[in-house]
C-alpha cells in the first residue's frame, strides 16, 4: 500500500508499469506523489525492462482509493516474488494477463472521479 495521505486533496499519480526480465514478467500498480520515472529510478529496478502502460494524475484521495480497489478486485491475479528478491512495492504486482482489465478499470474510475 501507499504512503500517500488517503484524505489529501493534492494531486498524485496512479500508474501501471510492465516489468520484464529473464526471470520475471509482471505488472506493478501503484500511486506516487513523484513522477513515475523518479519512482523507478532506484538501482533495484534496473534489472528489469520497464514500460509505462498508464500514468494518470488525480487527487491523492482518489488514486489511493482506486489502488485499494484494484488490489481487492484483482486479488486472484496477484503475482508473487517468493525467491527472496522482493522489493519495496512488490505487494502490488499482477500477472500480465490481467493488463487490459486493470487498465480499463483504472481509466473508468479516474474518469468518474473527474466527473464529480
Amino acid at each position: 500500500m501507499t504512503n500517500l495521505d488517503p484524505t489529501a486533496e493534492e494531486n498524485a499519480h496512479i500508474y501501471v508499469v510492465a516489468f520484464k526480465s529473464e526471470q520475471y514478467n509482471f505488472l506493478k500498480v501503484g500511486v506516487t506523489s513523484r513522477t513515475v520515472e523518479a519512482r523507478f529510478k532506484p538501482v533495484v529496478y534496473r534489472q528489469f525492462d520497464r514500460e509505462v502502460l498508464l500514468d494518470l494524475e488525480a487527487k491523492a484521495k482518489d488514486v489511493v482509493e482506486i489502488e485499494k480497489r484494484v488490489l481487492e478486485l484483482f486479488s486472484n491475479d496477484r503475482y508473487y516474488i517468493s525467491d527472496g528478491k522482493a522489493f519495496k512495492g512488490c505487494t502490488e504486482l499482477f500477472k500480465p494477463q490481467s493488463k487490459e482489465a486493470i487498465l480499463s478499470y483504472i481509466q473508468s474510475r479516474i474518469q468518474s472521479s473527474s466527473d464529480e
